[in-house]
């Protein structure tokens, strides 16, 4: 799937086996994609400025839509395997889950300030569902533990300096949990997740 200002437009396979433009039916085409994933039951996710989209892969076709109220737009987006949180109208987080063939919202919060990137991967190897988000904010450059369903404060580190976290990304390594965090300068920063408390600690920065 390639995004353009606009439109999207997605590349596959022929029976040639050769790549070519083709049409899958329930993504729109017609405007720019801000993520796309697969999830659950061989579907994939398209999120534009006004919508989600399910679709199944199989058939294809739109299997489910979830739009926010037309007032606002969405901003960003990430998801794991049947989870979805979407940022809303620069402000608002929204949790939204795959069920059968269903997008169901679940919850939304109303930061205090603007949210500038989020990450909702799972640190556990058991569960593709995560009991929390990592969420980055502009005025106070700082990035934040939120736990799902409600969105409720866990932990909050200040990056300090002048530039903000442009993405963030919880990971694990050799058995250790980290957020991972870029910054707007090119610096590299990232903390150790305790996976009982979900505390940050152990900070280090790194120049790229």
């Amino acid at each position: 799937v390639f995004s353009f200002i606009g439109e999207t437009r997605i590349l596959g396979m022929s029976d040639a086996q050769v790549m070519e433009e083709m049409d899958i039916d329930g993504f729109d085409l017609s405007r720019q994609s801000l993520y796309c994933a697969n999830t659950t039951n061989d579907c994939a996710l398209q999120v534009t400025e006004v919508a989600v989209r399910l679709i199944s892969l199989q058939e294809p076709a739109l299997l489910s839509e979830w739009s926010p109220p037309s007032e606002w737009t969405i901003n960003l987006a990430a998801s794991n395997n049947g989870q979805l949180v979407l940022v809303v109208g620069g402000h608002t987080l929204v949790y939204l889950r795959v069920e059968g063939r269903e997008i169901v919202e679940i919850s939304r919060r109303t930061m205090e300030r603007e949210i500038s990137c989020v990450d909702l991967s799972s640190l556990s190897s058991e569960s593709d569902d995560s009991p929390v988000c990592a969420v980055g904010l502009w005025d106070d450059i700082s990035v934040h533990i939120v736990r799902l369903p409600g969105f409720e404060p866990v932990t909050q580190e200040n990056l300090g300096g002048e530039y903000i976290a442009r993405s963030v990304l919880l990971a694990s390594f050799e058995g250790i949990s980290y957020l991972l965090c870029g910054l707007g300068d090119g610096h590299f920063c990232h903390f150790r997740v305790d996976l009982d408390t979900y505390a940050l600690t152990d900070r280090k920065r790194i120049s790229l």
